[in-house]
């Protein structure tokens, strides 16, 4: 089965800093960076049904369009920021297709790319 890849986001910029494609905001300080799209691995997001943002995390609404368990852990497959994306989570998920919960991936995990593709820091 392998890995799902790296969920990987469209970028716009704003007078305020770099937005989502959806209008979603990056609300933490980032780099002045040249980058396009902005990515994270499936492992490096969490869930939560909180409404609770937590401090220098990309936090992501998300509707669950479906669960695949695979053993021990199961990827959500969700739409968020106007693209699909997939984390995965520990265990038997409890979330369920048309579920509203949150995405959220820490700032130190997330990989920013140029329009070329590269990886920019």
């Amino acid at each position: 089965i392998g890995a799902p890849p790296m969920n990987l986001l469209a970028l716009t910029g704003s007078s305020s800093g770099p937005i989502l494609a959806d209008g979603t905001a990056i609300d933490f300080a980032v780099r002045e960076t040249p980058a396009v799209t902005l990515g994270f691995r499936p492992e490096d997001a969490d869930v939560t049904f909180d409404a609770e943002a937590l401090p220098g995390a990309l936090v992501l609404p998300a509707t669950v369009e479906a669960v695949e368990p695979v053993g021990a852990e199961s990827f959500l497959h969700c739409a968020a920021a106007g693209s699909r994306i997939i984390v995965r989570v520990s265990g038997r998920a409890a979330a369920k297709p048309g579920d509203q919960l949150r995405v959220v991936a820490k700032a130190e995990k997330l990989h920013w790319f140029d329009q070329a593709g590269k990886r920019v820091d």
